[in-house]
C-alpha cells in the first residue's frame, strides 16, 4: 500500500527553563479508545484515510527517573549508560515500526520522565503498532486549545483558590516552557541574586549535556544562560541562540514565561 506522508508541524521553537530546568518531555496519557478515535478524526480531515497523523509511542521499559530517582541522577555516568540501553531498546521498536511503515520518521525521543518517542503513523496501523513487543501504548498527540483572553486565566485556572488553600506560590520550583521566542534581555529574566541557591547550575547542565544529553546537539556552555535561565535552546536550528521571529510583539514564549516565573520589576 502506498502511503502519503502528512507532516504536521508542532512549533517548538525555543525550549527554556526558568530558575531551574525540566529535562525531558512528558507524553500525556489518554485511553487507547480515546487515542484511536482522535487519530481517526485527524485522518478524516484529509482526502486520504491513510495519511500519517502525529502520535506518541510509549514503551513498557522504565524511564531514567523511575524507581524514585532524583534529577541529580541525570548528571551521573550510570544515567548516561542507562540512556544508551534505553535508546537501543527504542531502536528495536523503531525498526519494527519501519517495517510496517517504511516512511517512518522519528521526531523526538523521550527518556527522562517517560520512555518513548514521537512520530507519525497512519491510523490503520495504530493497532499493529501497539501490539508490538515492548510497546505500552500509541497515543495521538493531543491538540491543545487556549483561552485567548488572559483576563480570565486566573479564575479559569482557580489560581486564587489554590493560593488560599495551599499558601504555595511556586517559589523554588522547576519550570520548563516550550514556546516561541524568549527575550533574554528582558528584566523579567535577569540573573538571580548571587546568594540565591538554584537547583540547576552550569556544571550540572554541562554534565547532562555530555552524558544523557538534551535531545539536541548542544553543549553545556551553549545551553546555559544564567542562574535565572539555566537552559535556553532553539530546537529548530543548529544555532542554540537562533532567532526565528524578528517581531518582539509576537514573542509568545516571553509572555508565557513572564507570567509563570518572571522577576517582578518596576520601570522608571
Amino acid at each position: 500500500m502506498k502511503y502519503k506522508r502528512g507532516i504536521r508541524v508542532f512549533s517548538m521553537m525555543l525550549s527554556f527553563a526558568l530558575a531551574c530546568s525540566c529535562l525531558s518531555s512528558y507524553a500525556g496519557q489518554i485511553s487507547y479508545a480515546e487515542s484511536l478515535t482522535a487519530v481517526h478524526a485527524l485522518a478524516a480531515e484529509t482526502s486520504d484515510p491513510e495519511t500519517a497523523v502525529p502520535v506518541i509511542v510509549t514503551l513498557e521499559a522504565d524511564c531514567l527517573l523511575s524507581d524514585g530517582r532524583q534529577s541529580d541522577y541525570l548528571c551521573t555516568p550510570e544515567a548516561a549508560a542507562q540512556c544508551n540501553v534505553l535508546r537501543a531498546a527504542q531502536d528495536t521498536v523503531i525498526a519494527k515500526l519501519t517495517a510496517l511503515y517504511p516512511p517512518l520518521h522519528v521526531d523526538y525521543r523521550f527518556l527522562t520522565l517517560t520512555n518513548g518517542f514521537s512520530c507519525a503513523l497512519p491510523a490503520s496501523l495504530i493497532p499493529e503498532a501497539e501490539a508490538l513487543n515492548g510497546v505500552r501504548s500509541v497515543s495521538c498527540s493531543p491538540v491543545i486549545e487556549y483561552v485567548p483572553d488572559m483576563s480570565d486565566a486566573l479564575n479559569i485556572g482557580g489560581i486564587s483558590s489554590f493560593y488560599n488553600d495551599t499558601d504555595c506560590r511556586g517559589e523554588g520550583q522547576v519550570i520548563a516552557v516550550i514556546d516561541s521566542e524568549l527575550d533574554l534581555s528582558h528584566p523579567m529574566f535577569a540573573a538571580l541574586p548571587s546568594e540565591k541557591q538554584t537547583k540547576l547550575t552550569k556544571d550540572k547542565v554541562s554534565a547532562i549535556a555530555s552524558g544523557v544529553g538534551f535531545h539536541v546537539n548542544v553543549s553545556g556552555d551553549d545551553a546555559y544562560y544564567s542562574s535565572k535561565v539555566p537552559y535556553a535552546v532553539d530546537y529548530l536550528d543548529q544555532n542554540p541562540r537562533a532567532i526565528q521571529n524578528q517581531d518582539p510583539q509576537e514573542y509568545h514564549g516571553t509572555h508565557v514565561s513572564g507570567i509563570a516565573a518572571g522577576n517582578a520589576y518596576q520601570t522608571d
